[in-house]
């Protein structure tokens, strides 16, 4: 019984937090993901890790991020590589990538979210960059 209290419990973080980093509220989604992470110190609490990851990627603190990311309950492989791309590391990207630690078969392609990261390094990011994201998507055959 306690278990299936946790796991809905689970879901309503979830709602809340996705409804706060729909509308941009990054700084509040990191506040609210860190404390349910403290308070529930549960089986599930690391996946709320992703929502902080997240909020600092899009506040710009990439290395902040890759921090969470390392702690996330959830395959974040990609993640890490979209942060070594801004933080113009190609070769910790490169590392990610040709260790296959991506798996490309998983439900990342379905992920808008990590579609509109890619676009938006090609639209703003360096030349080198965009050298990458290029590279990445004709190797896992993704349309953006």
């Amino acid at each position: 019984m306690e278990k299936i209290e946790k796991l809905y419990l689970r879901y309503i973080c979830e709602d809340i937090l996705n409804k706060n980093f729909e509308e941009g509220l990054y700084e509040k989604t990191m506040k609210i993901a860190y404390s349910i992470t403290e308070l529930l110190k549960s089986e599930y609490s690391y996946d709320f890790k992703e929502y902080e990851a997240k909020s600092l990627y899009e506040l710009g603190k990439y290395k902040e991020a890759l921090n969470c990311f390392e702690n996330s309950g959830r395959p974040s492989d990609i993640y890490k590589y979209l942060c070594y791309i801004r933080l113009d590391n190609f070769y910790e990207a490169q590392k990610v990538f040709s260790n296959k630690l991506i798996d490309f078969d998983e439900r990342w392609r379905d992920y808008d979210y990590i579609k509109e990261k890619l676009r938006g390094i090609l639209n703003d990011g360096s030349e080198d960059q965009k050298e990458y994201v290029r590279k990445f998507l004709n190797k896992t055959d993704t349309v953006i």
